[in-house]
């Protein structure tokens, strides 16, 4: 029983995720632009007059590493999630890593497209390469827990 719930949480977790990355790539640029601005905001990297000057060179660079940081961190928690549903359904060894890593890149490119119905932004080819490399790197961490946990940690009882 307490398997089953646990595949529960975990696909609810996925799909809540795959939600979320819609909702942040849905924003119009210029909300996008104050969100990343509002995290440097707090990080004490700009002043909130600053925001919006991306004629500055250093504002620029700073709101471009906020949100491919934000790339790297949605796709790899994507991957990894994918990873772990798709291992709690089936097990097929290397496979299933492979299924999953396909699958979350599959979903940065059609992320991706869905950019370009949306205001002041675009789909490109380098996020597409950046959350395809994200989502690797989120399954690869996935697979080594896995990998170390049937190998250690069920010979423990748990």
């Amino acid at each position: 029983m307490k398997s089953k719930i646990f595949k529960i949480i975990v696909w609810s977790v996925t799909l809540l995720w795959l939600c979320m990355i819609f909702y942040f790539s849905s924003k119009p640029s210029t909300e996008s632009l104050q969100e990343s601005g509002d995290i440097l905001v707090h990080l004490n990297q700009l002043e909130e007059s600053e925001i919006y000057n991306t004629t500055d060179s250093r504002v620029f660079d700073l709101h471009y590493y906020v949100r491919k940081s934000a790339h790297f961190i949605l796709y790899s928690g994507l991957g990894f999630l994918t990873a772990l549903s798709i291992v709690l359904i089936r097990y097929k060894s290397y496979t299933s890593y492979v299924i999953a890593w396909l699958a979350a890149a599959l979903y940065g490119v059609s992320d991706e497209a869905h950019q370009y119905f949306i205001p002041g932004r675009g789909p490109t080819f380098a996020d597409i390469k950046l959350d395809t490399i994200s989502a690797l790197a989120g399954v690869v961490t996935a697979a080594v827990i896995v990998e170390l946990y049937r190998r250690y940690g069920s010979k423990s009882g748990g």
